[in-house]
């Protein structure tokens, strides 16, 4: 069975308003190539945006529609609420959470987990780094994690801490035992890379990844991580502008 991505939009971010409706390459919004990037993969039928009830968030829900796949509004801060409620709607049994704001999400990385979840009976699996900390818990970008729905619906049980309805997936970490999870080790090159942040909060995230994008995809459109990262590290100032991003914005 083909699993659902489930793209948690909205247009209120506190840090940089309004970034996911901002041209970020050729007039492509982050959501708009994140969602190009995963059509391959899982098929339109099999992509899903959540995004809020929010007049604000009509202009993500017109991206849907633009975009041919199907959308879910529910409510802005409980965001395992609106999880939830998109699984109901459309009857979603196993879903991959995908952040848009990640514009390097990689494709053979959602296959890792697809194939990783279907080799046993897990209700979660993501990557994590070799001294434990949950791919989800970095600034990477690079990445997602899959699930059950009914994984989702014991954590919602489970509590009402408005933290954990905020962020859905960080109860399990401090509860894997209650729960059937795989941990995959993250793979090289980036396992020893926690210096890099490839995630979008800020407008000076912003800007310095719209022209590392820009770089990448127009010397060649099938760039791999290695090659990504080489970029970085020779991009003057790049890796000192990351750092004190990740400062700033520690998770």
């Amino acid at each position: 069975m083909t699993p659902n991505a489930i793209l948690q939009i909205r247009t209120n971010s506190t840090r940089l308003p309004g970034k996911m409706l901002l041209p970020f390459y050729e007039q492509q919004t982050i959501p708009d190539l994140i969602i190009a990037r995963l059509k391959p993969v899982l098929g339109a039928d099999h992509l899903v945006i959540a995004t809020t009830t929010s007049p604000e968030d009509d202009a993500i829900a017109d991206m849907a529609v633009r975009h041919g796949i199907r959308c879910f509004r529910g409510s802005e801060k409980d965001v395992l609420g609106r999880f939830l409620g998109a699984i109901d709607a459309f009857q979603l049994k196993t879903v991959i959470r995908v952040c848009a704001d990640n514009p390097f999400l990689r494709a053979e990385y959602i296959h890792a987990l697809i194939n990783a979840f279907s080799e046993g009976t897990y209700d979660y699996v993501t990557f994590e780094f070799p001294d434990g900390t949950p791919i989800m818990q970095s600034h990477i970008g690079l990445f997602a994690e899959i699930m059950t729905s009914e994984f989702l619906r014991k954590i919602d049980s489970a509590t009402a801490d408005p933290f954990f309805h905020e962020h859905v997936t960080n109860y399990v970490y401090t509860h894997r035992p209650d729960f059937r999870t795989l941990f995959i080790p993250v793979p090289p090159p980036v396992s020893m890379r926690r210096d890099i942040r490839l995630t979008i909060d800020t407008r000076a995230d912003f800007d310095h990844l719209a022209s590392l994008y820009s770089a990448m995809v127009n010397g060649n459109p099938e760039f791999t991580v290695d090659e990504l990262i080489a970029r970085i590290d020779r991009t003057e100032g790049l890796l000192e502008s990351m750092k004190r991003e990740i400062d700033r914005n520690s998770k």
